[in-house]
């Protein structure tokens, strides 16, 4: 898997030692850090994160993606599956990456307010950092 991804077309990036993007938004920035950043010659800014398994569809769906394409004008999303080399790219609607990064936006607002009621979930709770001292895991 190292090997793969070391070896592969896509490991000479141009400008990689400042990868950190910032996307402001009304309730606070949002701070971004793709893998890997390319300049292709015709401009296009190509990000790219590295998966350690499969890409799956709704992978592509996620709204950090949605935040890598608002945070430039000429941006192009890929996807690297680690485990078998392939190449997925991002593509979304505008409309889309605007619902994306409206999600950001709402949460921002809603930590400056102090409105962040949890939201347990069997599915994604177990993989959590805080999953063993949640007062919530408690309360079930």
């Amino acid at each position: 898997m190292v090997v793969r991804a070391v070896s592969g077309s896509w490991s000479s990036v141009s400008g990689e030692e400042d990868n950190e993007r910032v996307l402001p938004l009304t309730g606070g920035r949002l701070r971004l850090e793709p893998d890997s950043t390319e300049v292709l010659e015709d401009g296009t800014e190509v990000l790219r994160r590295f998966r350690p398994g499969r890409v799956s569809g709704s992978e592509k769906k996620k709204n950090i993606y949605g935040a890598f394409i608002a945070s430039g004008t000429n941006v192009r999303v890929e996807l690297l599956s680690l485990a078998d080399g392939s190449v997925h790219e991002v593509s979304l609607s505008a409309r889309e990456v605007q619902s994306r990064v409206s999600h950001y936006d709402k949460a921002m607002t809603g930590i400056q307010r102090g409105q962040f009621a949890p939201a347990p979930n069997e599915r994604e709770c177990p993989r959590c950092r805080h999953y063993f001292i949640c007062p919530l895991a408690e309360d079930s």
